[in-house]
Order: structure tokens, then C-alpha cells, then sequence
């Protein structure tokens, strides 16, 4: 075969354009201080297993990967990284072996790059890996995982979006993602990720709450099980307003709830009859609140991150302060409005000449800011409306 002008062949290796199929050491680029620094812009295939000893593998802006089907199996026995990667570069379809050492770290000061694990199966490592970022983005995929001795991922400075997707997972010791030093501007996404081994004394995740976020960052854990005695969380908690947490078993589901309620009978004032008024006062007590403020004056305010669907049910017992009977109602308003079909329809009246319970139940999308509350009015005249009891009740989806 011609070679095209530039060709790089290194020894027996392959060179086919940009793609370089690698049988042995022999392929690959000769070490220098006990490193072998691929060359950027290249795509490695190992088609044959290879054993690296103690050599590590410098890989920027470039591809390491496996023969497809069969595995390829890439063996390390030093106590540092088998791969020292940086830029926009991905190791994929591999058998890794580190049983002293660790697969990979990843170093990138900037803030454009992107660094891709995926469809690799690690044999047995003392620790999974070294991240440490000034701003890029990591996406891990399809990792099985034999046996992490002692540490898992260790992550450092500022990162744009981590998502690690599918695998199963023998963790023997450590925390499998120490996020403590890190910050996230955008996501950090741990999804469908099976703890196969988890004793105790090891962690799934260590983070210091929503100050592992940026202003707009959040952190999402969802169809994850752990299978052991060690600890789910460590500085993070599902209450967390940057963290969601869904269908984690034996994490408890992230809520959107509330339940509250007066602790004592409250009058409102009525001024002009037909138009309504809110049940506040200092009265209100919370027994739940998530993803909302504490009630103020009756008023509860959501503080979630991403907009939802909410069922609100409010109940109140009223009378027509002084006795005789008025027509009065109850609704729920969102964000202080009482007019519109969207409040109209959640009014519920009585007519009564003593106290008489209501059930005013609404169904809202609500973003963050929007703010719930009770409100009553007397549609026949000016008298003031007793409230007896009241509750405020709201499940999110």
C-alpha cells in the first residue's frame, strides 16, 4: 500500500489515514522517561492484548481503543495512571488492568474540552481516577468495574458537566465519587449505576451539598442501587435544593411538599363583598416543607430549580364571623391572583349559618419564585369570615 504523504508508521503498526491498529509495543510510539506520548489527532486500535508494565500513555486530543467484541486487554503495573490524558480525548472498548494503579487521570485547564470513557471493563485498580479540571466536561459510559481496592474518583477545581451512565460496580474501599473539591457549573449526572460490592466503610458519593454548584449548576442521582452496608452519601443529603435525587433504592425519592396548617382559629377581614382575601397571619405552622419556603403570613414560596407540575389541596372550615348565613368561598391562588379561570375554578362555597368545611383543590405548573397561598372572600355582603381550621397541603409530580 502507498504511503499518503505525512504517514507515520510506527514498527509493525498499521497507519491507516489517521487510525493506527497497535498488536504490541512495538506499535505504538517509542517512550521517553518511562512515558509513551501518543500523537494528537490519531486514532489507536489495540488489537492484541498488551502488557505496559510500569510504561504510562500520554494521550491529548486523541483515541485509545479496543477491538470491538473481544476486548483487547491493556495491563499496567505501576502505582501511578496507565493513561495521562488532557484535551478532547476519549479511551473506549478496552480491558483494563491496574491492579497497583489507577486507569486513568484526566488534567484540562480549559474550558472547551471534553474527555470520553466508555465500554470498558476494569479488571481490579487501587483507584478508579484522578479528575482535575479548570472548566471542562467528563461523560463516562458502560463501565464495569471488578474490583476498586482502596479509592474511587477523586475530582479537583471546576468542572462544566460529569455524567457517568450504566455499569456495574465492586467497590472494596474509599468513596466512589469525592466531589468535595470540585465545583460543577452545569450538571453532574450519576445514572443507572449498580454497587454490586458496597461494605461498609465505603461511600457512593461525598460532596459538600449545594456548594458543589455553580449559580445555574445541579446534580441529578437517578436508578441507582447499592447492594451492601456502606454509606449512600456523605455532605450531600436528598433535601439538598441542587440535588435530585429518583428511584436510588435505598435513597429516599427527592420531594416536592408541603404541610401546613393553622394552629388556632384567624379572622379575616372582609371590605368589599365578592372580592377575596388571604388567610394569613402568624398562625400558619409547617410540618413539611420542601422545595418551599416556610409559610409567611400564609404564603409558602417554591425554591425548586426546575419547574413542576404541583397538586395543591387546601381545606378550611369558615363561618360568617357573627353568625347568619353568607355565601363564602375559598380558592387557591398562585402568585396573589384571584381572578381568571385558572383561580375561578378552584373556589368552593358554602352557604351555612354555622361552621362548614371546604376543599379548594388546584392543579398548577409553578417555576421558581411562584408562591401559593389561601385566599376567601364573602360573596353576599361585607361581614368578616371566621376561619376555624385550615390546612394547606401540596404534592409535587
Amino acid at each position: 500500500m502507498p504511503l499518503r504523504t505525512g504517514a507515520v508508521l510506527y514498527r509493525n503498526a498499521v497507519d491507516l489515514g489517521d487510525t493506527i491498529f497497535v498488536n504490541s509495543l512495538n506499535d505504538l510510539p517509542k517512550p521517553v522517561a518511562g512515558v509513551i506520548t501518543l500523537e494528537e489527532g490519531k486514532s489507536y486500535n489495540q488489537m492484541s492484548d498488551v502488557d505496559f508494565g510500569l510504561l504510562q500513555i500520554n494521550i491529548n486530543n486523541s483515541r485509545y481503543s479496543g477491538s470491538g467484541t473481544n476486548l483487547a486487554m491493556a495491563t499496567y503495573t505501576g502505582v501511578d495512571h496507565l493513561f495521562n490524558a488532557s484535551g478532547n480525548s476519549t479511551v473506549d472498548n478496552l480491558r483494563i488492568d491496574t491492579p497497583n494503579g489507577s486507569p486513568l487521570e484526566w488534567f484540562e485547564t480549559t474550558t472547551i474540552s471534553t474527555m470520553r470513557w466508555f465500554d470498558c471493563t476494569v479488571v481490579s485498580c487501587e483507584k478508579a481516577g484522578d479528575f482535575t479540571s479548570g472548566g471542562g466536561n467528563l461523560r463516562i459510559n458502560n463501565l464495569s468495574w471488578g474490583n476498586i481496592k482502596t479509592e474511587g474518583f477523586t475530582f479537583n477545581g471546576v468542572f462544566g458537566a460529569f455524567k457517568y451512565t450504566s455499569g456495574g460496580i465492586h467497590l472494596n474501599g474509599g468513596t466512589l465519587f469525592n466531589t468535595s473539591n470540585a465545583t460543577f457549573t452545569s450538571t453532574l449526572e450519576l445514572l443507572t449505576l449498580t454497587l454490586l460490592t458496597f461494605p461498609v466503610g465505603t461511600v457512593f458519593l461525598e460532596g459538600v451539598g449545594d456548594s458543589n454548584f455553580g449559580p445555574s449548576g445541579t446534580g441529578l442521582v437517578e436508578r441507582c442501587s447499592f447492594t451492601g452496608g456502606g454509606t449512600p452519601l456523605v455532605g450531600v443529603d436528598v433535601t439538598d435544593l441542587r440535588w435530585e435525587f429518583l428511584n436510588s433504592h435505598p435513597l429516599e425519592n427527592t420531594s416536592i411538599s408541603v404541610d401546613m396548617f393553622l394552629s388556632d382559629h384567624t379572622e379575616v377581614t372582609i371590605n368589599n363583598s365578592g372580592l377575596f382575601y388571604p388567610v394569613g397571619g402568624v398562625l400558619w405552622v409547617e410540618d413539611i416543607a420542601n422545595r418551599f419556603t416556610s409559610a409567611v403570613d400564609g404564603v409558602v414560596t417554591y425554591t425548586g430549580l426546575r419547574p413542576d407540575n404541583i397538586l395543591v389541596i387546601v381545606t378550611l372550615t369558615l363561618e360568617k364571623t357573627g353568625g347568619g348565613s353568607d355565601e363564602i368561598a375559598g380558592g387557591v391562588s398562585l402568585n396573589g391572583v384571584t381572578t381568571g379561570n385558572a383561580f375561578t375554578k378552584t373556589i368552593t362555597s358554602t352557604d351555612s349559618n354555622t361552621p362548614t368545611s371546604i376543599t379548594c383543590t388546584r392543579l398548577v405548573k409553578v417555576v421558581t419564585g411562584d408562591t401559593i397561598s389561601a385566599y376567601v372572600a364573602n360573596l353576599e355582603g361585607n361581614s368578616n369570615i371566621d376561619v376555624i381550621r385550615g390546612s394547606l397541603d401540596i404534592i409535587g409530580s
